[in-house]
């Protein structure tokens, strides 16, 4: 079994290949001018409330944005090489900050504040940062990073 940190090994060098995206979020990017789509993942901003995706603009070198459904594009860092996006849920990301505690060979963490997902993207060929949405401040926050 590969594990979660041998998947993010190999995420730091694959390509993204984003998936068909829901018409919601086709319209929401025409909407906002984002221009090419490399990759995406769900991103709900509460837990029955508005739609949100996180997105990767560009291709080797770009942004990651968070949007929601009432239009609001929150831009969320730049990246410097190919994209790599994911979307966790508050377990999810705390089962993986455990898996990058137990390595040698990753360094950093990640923490959860709120049941919101989580984001998490490369920003560049070794580094990931982590963000989560606020409900009380209305926002995406950092919550974590780590290096290969």
């Amino acid at each position: 079994m590969i594990g979660i940190l041998g998947v993010l090994a190999y995420a730091a060098v694959a390509p993204l290949q984003a998936p068909a995206m829901p018409g919601e979020l086709s319209r929401l990017v025409e909407r906002a001018n984002l221009g090419r789509v490399s990759g995406w993942c769900r991103a709900e901003t509460r837990s029955r409330g508005r739609q949100a995706y996180a997105v990767a603009i560009g291709a080797n070198g770009g942004r990651y944005v968070a949007l929601v459904s009432n239009s609001l594009v929150v831009e969320l860092a730049r990246y410097s090489d190919g994209a790599e996006l994911s979307c966790y849920s508050r377990e999810e990301a705390q089962e993986l900050d455990r898996s990058i505690s137990e390595s040698e060979g990753i360094h950093g963490s990640i923490k959860p504040r709120w049941s919101t997902p989580v984001i998490c993207g490369f920003v560049d060929y070794t580094r990931a940062v982590c963000w989560q949405f606020s409900p009380g401040h209305n926002t995406y926050l950092k919550v974590g990073e780590w290096v290969t």
